[in-house]
């Protein structure tokens, strides 16, 4: 059922709020844009000092004029003639930015981060091309894809309402420990439904294995065409310049999830709340728990690239997570927060109990004969239920709290962590927000 005339006129009269506490001002875009060309200019000055023939263009949000207030960085692109081996772009653009303070960051093909007065540039070299046929790596395609959606300029604010939208909701980067929507996916997602409205409207329908297809390439056999590898992901957004490319192969299904709930509720009573994303309070995490227990960790983060920063956090609190689980205590919800620095926060609310001295463990079915003579040996004392060995065993940890302490002490954790600490109930009181 298509979006009521009253929901259609709620979404449209949070527009102009919205937009003028999401959008930067005139003053700010325009300071912003002297900042870029100074940085541009000055890159574009070292490219010529060392000889080499490359150009310096403008992209990603900020030259798409759908970036957020409060949360950007500026892409520049370095764009090499054809005629260079991919290999050398790096070393290249390496040796110009020498001086600047610049940052050689790995991924797919290096770049460059670069702060100048508070604000990030990444640098990246890129081949010119005039189409996928020519692109040696994805991220040739960047100034071609700014230049398709910069071709939808009455979209722009529907694309940051969008940008905003998957923020609050959490499900907004590609990177791994998101599994969320990238920005290209999201520009894509506008165009195709012609504006925020249209986008929450089709997702609150979506089920798993929708196909996007902007230009129609495969003719609604997208499913068919592309590489099995590439359709995993609960949703397909086919690149309107890359038609054998999934640009949404990073959806996790959790993600997925999470936007489709956010849109039905959203498109029932809209609201600007979805568009702010809650924050993490000590007396909200209390009040979640109730009578339950509550346990915050809080954790020291390596320094390291984001995406590998995150995952690391990620696969640590999954391994508490899991524990906690695992050992028979009810956990009621959790979660993690990071400030994409060097502190990160793990909470877990688990039910207030003291399990039983000992555990079972199950065993073996009685057919396995190699592995019922293992697992004797392993526990001795054994007995047989419902066709199988089972063990009881005195259980190592009876009460939560002290189960965590033991997780976050092991390698799993250690390993990935700077450090890790349960925070003492008196001292909740320090933390004023957890990010």
């Amino acid at each position: 059922m298509a979006l009521t005339a009253h929901q259609r006129t709620r979404i449209a009269s949070l527009r102009s709020g919205l937009l003028a506490r999401l959008k930067p001002s005139p003053a700010t875009h325009a300071a912003l844009a002297r900042a870029v060309d100074a940085t541009a200019g000055r890159i574009a000055a070292a490219l010529k000092g060392s000889g080499i023939p490359a150009s310096v263009v403008v992209g990603g949000s900020f030259a798409k004029r759908t970036y957020l207030a409060d949360d950007y960085d500026i892409d520049l692109f370095v764009a090499f003639p054809r005629s260079f081996a991919e290999k050398d772009l790096p070393l290249l653009l390496g040796r110009a930015l020498d001086g600047m303070g610049a940052e050689r960051v790995h991924g797919s093909r290096d770049y460059f981060q670069l702060r100048v007065g508070g604000v990030t540039f990444e640098v990246v070299p890129v081949l010119e091309v005039k189409g996928a046929a020519q692109a040696r790596n994805v991220t040739d395609m960047s100034p071609l894809h700014v230049a398709w959606v910069k071709r939808h300029p009455l979209l722009a604010d529907d694309i940051i309402l969008a940008k905003a939208f998957c923020k609050a909701q959490g499900v907004y980067g590609a990177e791994s420990y998101i599994g969320g929507f990238s920005g290209h996916v999201v520009d894509i997602l506008i165009v195709h439904h012609k504006g925020f409205a249209g986008l929450v409207d089709a997702a609150r329908r979506w089920r798993p294995k929708t196909v996007i297809d902007t230009l129609g390439h495969h003719q609604g056999r997208a499913l068919m065409r592309l590489n099995r590898s590439k359709i995993a992901s609960p949703i397909v957004v086919v690149d309107p310049l890359q038609p054998e490319r999934n640009a949404a192969a990073a959806v996790s299904d959790a993600s997925f999830a999470r936007f489709v709930e956010a849109a039905k509720a959203f498109c029932t009573c809209p609201s600007p709340s979805f568009f702010e994303r809650p924050r993490l309070t000590r007396e909200a995490l209390a009040a979640a728990a109730g009578s339950d227990s509550l346990f915050i960790v809080k954790a020291g983060v390596r320094r390291a690239k984001e995406d590998i920063a995150g995952s690391r956090i990620a696969k640590a609190y999954e391994h508490v997570k899991a524990g906690v689980v695992k050992e028979g205590f009810a956990l009621k919800a959790s979660g993690w927060t990071w400030d994409k620095g060097r502190r990160a926060f793990l909470w877990y609310i688990v039910k207030a109990e003291t399990l039983p001295p000992t555990k079972e463990i199950p065993g073996p079915p009685l057919d396995r004969f190699e592995g019922c003579v293992a697992f004797r040996r392993a526990h001795g004392t054994v007995h047989t239920e419902d066709g199988r060995l089972v063990a009881v065993v005195r259980r190592q940890h009876r009460t939560p709290g002290r189960l965590i302490a033991a997780l976050i002490a092991q390698p799993a954790v250690r390993s990935r962590l700077a450090s890790a600490s349960l925070v003492p109930l008196p001292s909740y009181a320090e933390l004023p927000y957890l990010f």
